[in-house]
């Protein structure tokens, strides 16, 4: 079903919409009763799931820092796998939408931003961790009895940035295969991306009070 959701928003003909709350909650909430039915049959995060690492230029270009931290990884993994993601070795795990990757090379947005879909899609398809490749590991990782599993974000960067109303950040992450939150969030960025040019957090949010407590954001 996530397939033929991902080929239909690829063959969509849309234009470029005016990038604001209400077009953006409409289409998301819509993907939310879609694929809500997911929350009720997810696993718990398996104690051998592949762990994924992310540095987009290859491995032997990274600073010497993130070779530290990829090692520590690596040294910690416990029973899982790790995968050392690049734009060399992407397409062999997971297929990226063309308009995705046109918008990468057009520099519409950063690879930090890409990494942001690459790092749902491969979670969705596979499940497991993600860890951002600047992360030290100093001991094991434990098994994690639970669907979902995220480092919380620091209480006072949430305070100061009105964008952030979940405490879950985005850059070490645990979900099962094909789990709610992976599947909402990758395909939401297709939409996104298959509607919109560029990313404008003040102009979303610029007349937004308050979120709709039933919706689901990231």
């Amino acid at each position: 079903m996530v397939e033929k959701e991902i080929l239909k928003i690829e063959n969509m003909n849309y234009y470029s919409k005016e990038l604001n709350w209400n077009n953006i909650k409409n289409d998301f909430e819509i993907l939310v009763h879609k694929y809500e039915y997911l929350l009720k049959n997810e696993k718990n995060i398996p104690e051998d799931g592949p762990i994924w690492v992310m540095w987009y230029q290859g491995i032997n270009f990274a600073p010497q820092i993130v070779k530290s931290c990829i090692r520590s990884i690596i040294r910690n993994r416990a029973k899982h796998r790790v995968y050392i993601i690049d734009k060399y070795n992407l397409e062999k795990f997971i297929k990226i939408p063309y308009y995705i990757k046109e918008k990468l090379n057009n520099r519409a947005f950063s690879v930090t931003h890409f990494s942001d879909i690459v790092r749902l899609a491969l979670l969705w398809k596979y499940g497991g961790y993600w860890i951002d490749s600047t992360y030290f590991i100093s001991s094991p990782i434990i098994k994690v009895n639970n669907t979902f599993y995220s480092l919380k974000l620091h209480h006072d960067y949430i305070h100061k940035n009105p964008f952030f109303i979940c405490r879950w950040s985005g850059n070490f992450l645990a979900v099962p295969k094909n789990s709610f939150i992976a599947t909402y969030g990758y395909l939401s960025f297709l939409y996104y991306w298959k509607k919109y040019t560029k990313i404008d957090n003040l102009k979303i949010f610029k007349n937004k009070s308050s979120f709709d407590n039933n919706f689901y954001f990231f």
